[in-house]
């Protein structure tokens, strides 16, 4: 069994690949243009854990603060070379960005395509003319956290907080 998420669009999946990715497939074969395949992942160091039933709880010592160290990679479609873009922070528009001059310093006279997914640092954010304007950005969406935000905050914050007093962790 396979999943496919509940967005896709399996007709216009098909037709990209079979009209546009596989042309883009054969040129780079062919040696008329580097073809890349970028995605992004995020690691956490933290334990995550799945599912643990035990009738006991259990607490186990782990890396504190949520330290990341996230990586774009692009990935040659002929070549399989890897070339990478690391932050320790989110991968953002400004990482996306720092990619294709990575690629153009290592390939100066090829032509590059970058094939990437819909994640939302791959389209590019708003940019403001002056900082005044960012700023009120910033302001005008800080008030909406109680409108246009809550739906989204009412999932991320719950306040339910735990205390470890009196807990055996396990070595």
């Amino acid at each position: 069994m396979k999943q496919v998420l509940a967005k896709a669009d399996v007709e216009a999946q098909e037709q990209f690949k079979i009209e546009t990715l596989e042309p883009l497939v054969e040129q780079a074969q062919q040696g008329h243009l580097q073809l890349f395949l970028v995605d992004a992942a995020d690691f956490v160091f933290l334990p995550f854990w799945r599912y643990l039933y035990s009738l006991v709880v259990r607490y186990i010592k782990c890396a504190s603060g949520r330290n990341r160290y996230n990586v774009l990679g692009a990935l040659n479609a002929v070549s399989k070379a890897l070339i990478t873009v690391t932050h320790h922070a989110y991968i953002n528009a400004e990482a996306v960005c720092t990619l294709p001059v990575c690629l153009r310093q290592k390939f100066p006279r090829d032509r590059l395509v970058l094939v990437m997914d819909n994640a939302r640092y791959h389209r590019y954010n708003e940019t403001y003319p002056n900082y005044d304007t960012f700023c009120q950005a910033i302001a005008d969406c800080l008030t909406q956290t109680n409108t246009t935000h809550k739906a989204a905050l009412d999932t991320l914050l719950v306040p339910k907080f735990q205390t470890f007093e009196n807990v055996c962790f396990l070595p």
